[in-house]
């Protein structure tokens, strides 16, 4: 049972499908810089690209999303690292446009990797699917993305002071 007294058996995956005939208003990916085009799992059947243009080392990573025409959106962070995640919204409230593309650049403004997405609610659009370096974890109200509180006690049970420099913790899964 969970803290609000909601049934752990009655809790249901959110349904995958972000777009269900209806355009968006918000996307958020996590972004994994390392990750090439090759990495692309989706269901978009060729109305997604993916290009490729130099490799990420080590860094932050800048994010620009734009509509085909190259009017900006609002992505949220605009600098990530490696693993963490942004939203792209359309300025002032709108829908986003039927395609978004997402493009990553390095610390020094080097174009890593472009993404062009179909937002359009025509094209399917899956939580967890992958364009490259990007992959999908909430569209409007459906999220993958759920906040989890962890709390440690640690004890000394010795005579000698210590100091915790570091804290692993393995879930077992693979």
């Amino acid at each position: 049972q969970t803290e609000f007294g909601v049934s752990c058996e009655s809790i249901e995956a959110p349904d995958a499908k972000c777009n269900k005939g209806r355009p968006l208003r918000s996307i958020a990916f996590t972004v994994e810089p390392e990750e090439r085009c090759e990495h692309t799992r989706n269901q978009q059947f060729g109305e997604s690209l993916c290009t490729d243009v130099s490799r990420y080392v080590t860094g932050d990573v800048k994010i620009a999303c734009t509509d085909l025409d190259d009017t900006p959106l609002v992505a949220d962070p605009s600098i990530v690292r490696s693993g963490s995640d942004f939203t792209v919204t359309a300025i002032a409230g709108r829908a986003l446009p039927e395609k978004i593309k997402c493009t990553t650049y390095n610390e020094d403004d080097d174009i890593l990797q472009s993404n062009i997405i179909d937002t359009s609610g025509d094209i399917p659009l899956h939580l967890k699917e992958k364009y490259g370096s990007l992959q999908v974890e909430s569209c409007d109200s459906q999220s993958c993305i759920q906040r989890l509180d962890f709390e440690f006690l640690l004890e000394n049970i010795g005579k000698q002071d210590f100091t915790v420099t570091e804290l692993l913790v393995d879930f077992g899964i693979q």
